[in-house]
């Protein structure tokens, strides 16, 4: 998946960043960066990534691989040249260009009393969703979440969408990650996030549910989504409609 992935939709010439694991699919360029120094196990960021940001057109982040690392994802998306062109199943494609998959998050006023349309352990609930199909395969995700109770000090909570039955499409919500993270939250606060996201070209005309789980994420491991740091069962969130 992550060789047709790339073949698909990274040039061959570009210059171009990413991690260790990927770089020998993204060989024959003049430029490429990585994303990750194995010899001094430390992450591209600060100086380095804005030297990176002015040599490379594009930067490919596997968010499930041992070498991603969150303060690289935050200084690309701190930047306002680059935007999310493409995702597939934690695999991210950024690069230059006016428009790009919508990650958003902001902070509403609270409405008294907030009504749950369901909760995930007892940290999140959700308050709202919306799905809207956006044409050319891109699908628009709205969700409107509070914290239902304080973040641990050790605590990095995250939410994955996927679509049921439909391999290799795990969702990583940016925005509720990166750009305004659980510790940032307070207990009632409505937070928004939009999550534009790719479904696979081949995949049948039909109803899909789409599947979400909010997951534990121990600072000192890698970005997994298993049951095991699951908080609370997987729920269905909305239906998915492919035409």
């Amino acid at each position: 998946m992550i060789t047709d992935w790339l073949d698909s939709n990274v040039p061959r010439e570009a210059p171009i960043a990413s991690d260790v694991l990927l770089a020998p699919h993204l060989t024959n360029r003049s430029t490429l960066y990585s994303t990750f120094y194995t010899n001094r196990n430390t992450a591209l960021s600060g100086a380095a990534l804005e030297n990176a940001i002015g040599e490379v057109d594009f930067f490919v982040i596997d968010l499930f691989s041992a070498f991603f690392r969150q303060e690289t994802l935050t200084g690309i998306l701190q930047d306002k040249e680059f935007v999310l062109l493409e995702a597939r199943d934690g695999l991210l494609l950024f690069g230059r260009s006016a428009a790009g998959m919508d990650q958003v998050v902001s902070i509403m006023q609270p409405r008294q009393p907030t009504q749950l349309k369901t909760q995930f352990g007892e940290v999140v609930g959700l308050v709202d969703v919306q799905l809207t199909g956006l044409g050319d395969g891109k699908h628009r995700l709205t969700a409107k979440w509070t914290a239902l109770s304080d973040a641990g000090s050790q605590s990095v909570p995250f939410a994955v969408s996927r679509i049921a039955g439909v391999e290799n499409t795990r969702v990583v919500h940016i925005p509720t990650f990166v750009l305004l993270p659980f510790s940032k939250w307070e207990r009632g606060m409505i937070i928004e996030e939009t999550v534009v996201f790719s479904v696979p070209e081949d995949l049948p005309p039909g109803e899909y549910a789409l599947m979400l789980g909010w997951y534990e994420l121990d600072r000192t491991t890698v970005l997994d989504a298993y049951e095991s740091n699951r908080m609370g069962p997987e729920q269905i969130i909305a239906t998915l409609e492919i035409p």
